[in-house]
């Protein structure tokens, strides 16, 4: 297992194995969703560091190490990028992220958010019929 590099897999195959990857757990696919809807990390380099790779597992988020960086504050983005991470690592269970951080972001995050949280709730087949996932829309 080793850590994806930028540019390694094209971010569109990246997005759809990390979905695909999720195998059927509701929250790694919305987080997932959620990362790729928001388009903002997926092109980061510095959060490659968190995407693994396994030819046996596939490609996924490495969640804890992900809560442990927003803990110490170590993750640079704006403050809607931070929160999106927040939220995406809160619903894989790895950090507790408070509803009123995500007061006075954009609708498009607010839109991503809520739709990552509709498909962790089990409604990813109805949110797809609403809205196709679509990279770096939100």
């Amino acid at each position: 297992m080793r850590p994806i590099v930028l540019g390694e897999v094209p971010i569109e195959d990246l997005a759809r194995r990390l979905v695909a990857d999720s195998d059927g757990d509701w929250e790694l696919e919305a987080a997932a969703r959620l990362l790729i809807e928001h388009g903002k990390w997926l092109q980061d380099s510095l959060f490659y560091r968190f995407i693994l790779i396994n030819d046996r597992e596939g490609v996924f988020v490495d969640w804890a190490s992900v809560a442990n960086s927003l803990r110490e504050d170590s993750v640079v983005g704006s403050h809607e990028d931070v929160v999106v991470l927040k939220v995406a690592a809160s619903i894989c269970h790895q950090l507790d992220a408070a509803v009123w951080e995500i007061y006075n972001l954009s609708p498009l995050a607010m839109r991503a958010i809520m739709r990552a949280l509709a498909v962790a709730a089990g409604y990813g087949d109805r949110v797809d019929q609403w809205c196709p996932l679509e990279v770096g829309a939100g």
